[in-house]
């Protein structure tokens, strides 16, 4: 993706997008960075780095301020699909430039390996789950947006290629023309019994703001908590259920009923086990029961 485009990043995130597209790719750009992780900046994204083991390949970097060697980092991987439409998985990001990628990132930085993420839009968010299988090391989750599965029938065999803790965090525009097949990855998901989380945001085809981005990098960070892969100290676990709370509260007072509903429902199953959800349950059991929640789930569902 485009870095200068790129969501604002998480600060406690190591952030790599693939720059492998059309006409990029066949040999390294002038400028293209091959240094040592010691002498990168911390807290900006780096434009352009050369793989040491396939210097025709490159991603942009963001190394968290706080990045230290000596502490492993979660780190997501950024494709953009460069385009609207889905072009050829050979012209978005190929094999070959995804593995040379995961090898620097493993090799050159402090990463656990117990927390790979991809993120995709569109094309690239089906690729994701195409690459899951392929990987060394279990992925732990993928943030895809604006398209559902790479085919029809790709799940059940998949389901059983991904980690014991593996999430998805997905959604679309609200407009966006793959809407209806994003919003069936709920109950699709559901049935194989894997942790995931929607969020429908106003607008088109696109990249979602970058609140929502935020959002699933917090959804990430509770999943691992749950799972022991994380410190919970190490997460403001707080200040997210506030704000989360919040938000459901401001879209409950703005008359924003079933979308109030939605996120009361999910705040009360993210911090289960971590904090008390008993008002947030309170609050999505009322809400379901009004004629709005009921009628807005008759015509979705129609």
């Amino acid at each position: 993706m485009n870095p200068r485009s790129a969501p604002a990043p998480a600060p406690l995130w190591l952030l790599a997008a693939t720059l492998a597209g059309p006409l990029t790719w066949a040999v390294p750009p002038a400028g293209a960075q091959a240094l040592d992780p010691d002498t990168l900046p911390r807290g900006e994204i780096i434009e352009s780095i050369a793989c040491r083991a396939d210097p025709s390949q490159r991603y942009a970097l963001y190394l968290p301020s706080r990045y230290r060697p000596d502490t492993r980092w979660p780190v997501l991987i950024l494709m953009d699909p460069r385009g609207r439409a889905l072009v050829p998985l050979r012209r978005v990001v190929d094999f070959r430039a995804m593995t040379a990628m995961l090898t620097d990132l493993v090799e050159r930085y402090a990463v656990d390996r117990r927390r790979l993420y991809f993120a995709g839009f569109s094309g690239t968010a089906r690729v994701a789950w195409l690459f899951a299988p392929r990987l060394s090391v279990p992925l732990a989750g993928i943030l895809g947006f604006g398209a559902g599965l790479p085919t029809s029938n790709f799940f059940p065999a998949a389901a059983q290629s991904l980690g014991a803790h593996f999430g998805f965090f997905g959604g679309a525009g609200v407009t966006d023309f793959n809407f209806d097949e994003v919003r069936a990855l709920d109950g699709l998901l559901d049935r194989y019994g894997i942790a995931h989380r929607l969020r429908f945001h106003d607008g088109p085809h696109a990249w979602p703001p970058a609140e929502v981005f935020a959002e699933a990098l917090d959804w990430m960070e509770l999943l691992a908590v749950k799972a022991g892969l994380r410190a919970a100290a190490a997460v403001p676990i707080d200040s997210i259920y506030a704000r989360r709370l919040a938000e459901a509260r401001e879209l409950e007072t703005a008359g924003r009923t079933y979308e109030a509903f939605v996120r009361y429902s999910a705040i009360a199953e993210d911090f289960r086990g971590l904090r008390p959800t008993e008002p947030a349950q309170a609050k999505a059991d009322e809400l379901e029961q009004s004629a709005v929640v009921l009628d807005t789930r008759r015509r979705l569902d129609e």
